[in-house]
């Protein structure tokens, strides 16, 4: 004999995959809401490392490049500089990159959480929120340039994205 289907006020509303999912039992953290949230977070701090690390080498500081100018020293030892100086650069980038990512990804999951739906105004906070955070060792104007520059990059990313999805 088979089981009827389960009503629908046994689904988890708070599961991050609860598409017509019905819960038998509290959820494993990487399915719930806070659990979602903090691996997009996880992810994104992971991902930024060598995102950073790829944006040092295909575009050297001019540290990089000043090293190539210099006359007295062979091209391998002239090569090999530019590269330490890049792959140094690219460290400094990849933790940048990270932390942007993890407080990024992380507010705006949090928020979609919080309002109950995605739409443009949530990169748009999220984006304002990690400009805040990441501004705030420059005072109150450090914190209003970071919040306006990350809004407005949120909102490029959001519409770039609508424009390729469709």
């Amino acid at each position: 004999m088979e089981k009827p289907d389960p009503a629908p006020e046994n689904i988890d509303p708070y599961s991050a995959t609860h598409f017509g999912r019905v819960s038998a039992g509290p959820a494993p953290l990487t399915e719930t809401w806070a659990g979602a949230c903090v691996a997009r977070g996880i992810m994104s701090f992971v991902m930024g490392y060598p995102m950073g690390l790829g944006m040092a080498l295909l575009f050297p500081s001019q540290d990089a490049m000043a090293t190539l100018d210099d006359k007295s020293k062979k091209m391998s030892t002239k090569i090999v500089e530019s590269w330490k100086t890049s792959a140094k650069q690219g460290w400094s980038n990849g933790r940048m990159f990270a932390k942007v990512g993890l407080i990024w990804a992380t507010s705006e999951c949090v928020l979609e959480g919080y309002r109950g739906r995605t739409d443009p105004m949530n990169p748009l906070v999220a984006g304002c929120f990690t400009g805040i955070v990441l501004g705030a060792g420059g005072g109150v104007v450090g914190m209003g340039g970071g919040c306006l520059g990350f809004a407005a990059m949120g909102l490029v990313f959001e519409s770039l994205m609508h424009n390729i999805s469709g």
